[in-house]
Protein backbone atom coordinates (compact mmCIF):
# COMPACT_ATOMS: atom_id res chain seq x y z
CA UNK A 1 0.00 0.00 0.00
CA UNK A 2 2.71 2.46 0.71
CA UNK A 3 4.87 2.12 -2.35
CA UNK A 4 2.37 3.18 -4.68
CA UNK A 5 1.85 6.44 -2.62
CA UNK A 6 5.59 6.85 -1.25
CA UNK A 7 7.38 5.71 -4.34
CA UNK A 8 8.17 8.92 -5.84
CA UNK A 9 8.50 11.00 -2.78
CA UNK A 10 12.44 10.77 -2.84
CA UNK A 11 12.48 12.81 -6.38
CA UNK A 12 10.11 14.94 -5.36
CA UNK A 13 11.93 16.07 -2.57
CA UNK A 14 15.58 16.12 -4.27
CA UNK A 15 13.40 18.63 -6.88
CA UNK A 16 11.78 20.59 -4.40
CA UNK A 17 14.96 20.77 -2.16
CA UNK A 18 17.12 22.11 -5.80
CA UNK A 19 14.41 25.01 -6.02
CA UNK A 20 14.50 26.42 -2.70
CA UNK A 21 15.33 30.24 -3.41
CA UNK A 22 13.26 30.23 -6.43
CA UNK A 23 10.84 33.59 -7.05
CA UNK A 24 7.63 33.98 -5.98
CA UNK A 25 5.66 32.00 -8.93
CA UNK A 26 8.09 30.43 -10.80
CA UNK A 27 6.33 27.20 -10.77
CA UNK A 28 9.26 25.87 -7.41
CA UNK A 29 7.05 27.18 -5.02
CA UNK A 30 4.08 24.38 -6.12
CA UNK A 31 7.07 21.54 -5.71
CA UNK A 32 8.17 23.46 -2.33
CA UNK A 33 4.45 23.40 -1.04
CA UNK A 34 4.20 19.64 -2.26
CA UNK A 35 7.15 18.54 -0.31
CA UNK A 36 5.75 20.70 3.28
CA UNK A 37 2.15 19.14 2.51
CA UNK A 38 4.13 15.00 2.36
CA UNK A 39 6.52 16.45 5.84
CA UNK A 40 3.05 17.38 7.32
CA UNK A 41 1.32 14.01 5.95
CA UNK A 42 3.97 12.23 7.77
CA UNK A 43 5.00 13.66 10.41
CA UNK A 44 4.14 12.23 13.94
CA UNK A 45 4.75 12.93 17.65
CA UNK A 46 7.35 10.96 19.42
CA UNK A 47 5.37 8.03 20.47
CA UNK A 48 2.19 7.96 18.33
CA UNK A 49 1.82 5.48 16.28
CA UNK A 50 -0.59 5.50 13.05
CA UNK A 51 -2.07 2.26 11.20
CA UNK A 52 -1.29 1.95 7.53
CA UNK A 53 -4.69 3.14 6.38
CA UNK A 54 -4.41 6.38 8.70
CA UNK A 55 -0.57 6.58 6.89
CA UNK A 56 -2.43 6.01 3.72
CA UNK A 57 -5.07 8.34 4.04
CA UNK A 58 -2.76 11.50 4.89
CA UNK A 59 -0.35 10.57 2.16
CA UNK A 60 -3.27 10.49 -0.46
CA UNK A 61 -4.41 13.95 1.35
CA UNK A 62 -0.86 14.94 0.40
CA UNK A 63 -1.30 13.84 -2.82
CA UNK A 64 -4.45 15.08 -3.98
CA UNK A 65 -3.57 19.22 -2.80
CA UNK A 66 -5.92 18.90 -0.06
CA UNK A 67 -3.39 20.25 2.55
CA UNK A 68 -2.06 22.69 0.57
CA UNK A 69 -4.37 25.45 2.16
CA UNK A 70 -3.32 24.32 5.80
CA UNK A 71 0.38 24.70 4.55
CA UNK A 72 -0.04 28.26 3.78
CA UNK A 73 -1.74 28.85 6.58
CA UNK A 74 0.83 27.87 8.76
CA UNK A 75 -0.24 24.67 9.19
CA UNK A 76 3.00 23.09 8.04
CA UNK A 77 4.69 19.91 10.35
CA UNK A 78 4.72 20.13 13.67
CA UNK A 79 2.60 22.61 14.20
CA UNK A 80 -1.19 22.52 16.05
CA UNK A 81 -2.97 23.96 12.73
CA UNK A 82 -1.14 20.50 10.76
CA UNK A 83 -1.64 18.54 13.22
CA UNK A 84 -4.97 19.39 14.15
CA UNK A 85 -6.01 19.11 10.02
CA UNK A 86 -4.44 15.62 10.03
CA UNK A 87 -6.18 14.28 13.06
CA UNK A 88 -9.55 15.70 11.05
CA UNK A 89 -8.33 13.69 7.64
CA UNK A 90 -8.41 10.42 9.85
CA UNK A 91 -11.07 11.19 12.30
CA UNK A 92 -12.97 11.66 9.02
CA UNK A 93 -12.08 8.65 6.80
CA UNK A 94 -12.37 6.43 9.75
CA UNK A 95 -16.07 7.83 9.93
CA UNK A 96 -16.87 7.74 6.41
CA UNK A 97 -15.12 4.85 5.10
CA UNK A 98 -14.28 2.62 7.95
CA UNK A 99 -14.65 -0.34 5.59
CA UNK A 100 -12.14 0.93 3.23
CA UNK A 101 -9.81 1.45 6.10
CA UNK A 102 -10.06 -1.68 7.67
CA UNK A 103 -9.73 -3.57 3.93
CA UNK A 104 -6.22 -1.74 4.03
CA UNK A 105 -4.94 -3.06 7.61
CA UNK A 106 -6.21 -6.43 6.88
CA UNK A 107 -4.35 -7.14 3.66
CA UNK A 108 -1.81 -4.16 3.59
CA UNK A 109 -3.04 -3.31 0.31
CA UNK A 110 -4.46 -0.49 -1.24
CA UNK A 111 -6.70 -1.62 -3.87
CA UNK A 112 -8.34 0.79 -7.09
CA UNK A 113 -11.89 0.74 -5.22
CA UNK A 114 -10.54 1.05 -1.90
CA UNK A 115 -8.07 4.05 -2.99
CA UNK A 116 -11.05 5.67 -4.83
CA UNK A 117 -13.35 5.58 -1.57
CA UNK A 118 -10.72 6.94 0.26
CA UNK A 119 -10.33 9.93 -2.32
CA UNK A 120 -13.53 11.02 -1.98
CA UNK A 121 -13.85 10.61 1.63
CA UNK A 122 -10.92 12.70 1.61
CA UNK A 123 -12.07 15.42 -0.60
CA UNK A 124 -15.51 15.79 1.30
CA UNK A 125 -13.62 16.18 4.12
CA UNK A 126 -12.30 19.93 2.79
Amino acid sequence: AMRGLAGGLRFDFAQADSLEGAGENSGADKQILKKKAYLLAMHQKMGEERLLSENCVVLLAASLRVLDDTITQGGTAGTKLGQDKVKGLIDHAWKSAPDAMAEIDNTLDLSDPVRSELEAAIKAHT
